[in-house]
């Protein structure tokens, strides 16, 4: 592959500022964190560089490897083990309609789910990483009972 069309993959992947935090990591090792553009999202996301981030962003986003047997709608959707918060995005994406409940135990996971403006998802932490698993349940809990306290 050419150099011109790794950049071409890049920009598709990534958008323009995502490829040039990318460069600006390669050459600078700054950001530790980028925020990538990637067009086919129409929306940012938050990735560590030189973690595996980049790699499940692929999965996820270019491979669309969640988008086999898919039911047609959806109205609650658990996402036990949510990462960094990619997979609720292609849910939200999925599924506009549908609650979308991520458990995630790892902190510095869970920290990058810092919503970002233009993000589908109005995310809102559950509480201290040792609660959010209970917290979670219990909101899923409440969500399918009714129940209102």
């Amino acid at each position: 592959m050419s150099i011109a069309a790794k950049i071409g993959k890049y920009v598709d992947d990534f958008g323009m500022l995502g490829l040039a935090e990318i460069v600006s990591n390669k050459c600078c090792r700054f950001p530790k964190i980028m925020i990538a553009y990637p067009p086919k999202l129409d929306h940012a996301v938050r990735l560590r560089l030189h973690t595996s981030d980049t790699m499940v962003f692929g999965n996820v986003f270019l491979d669309e490897e969640y988008s086999f047997g898919l039911p047609s709608s959806a109205n609650v959707i658990v996402d036990a083990g949510g990462y960094v918060g990619l997979t609720p995005i292609f849910y939200a994406k999925t599924f506009p309609k549908a609650r979308i409940f991520t458990i995630e135990a790892e902190r510095s996971n869970f920290e990058l789910y810092d919503p970002i403006p233009t993000s589908p998802l109005s995310m809102r932490p559950c509480g201290a990483v040792k609660g959010i698993f209970l917290s979670a349940i219990r909101s899923l809990e409440l969500l399918v009972t009714g129940d209102s306290r």
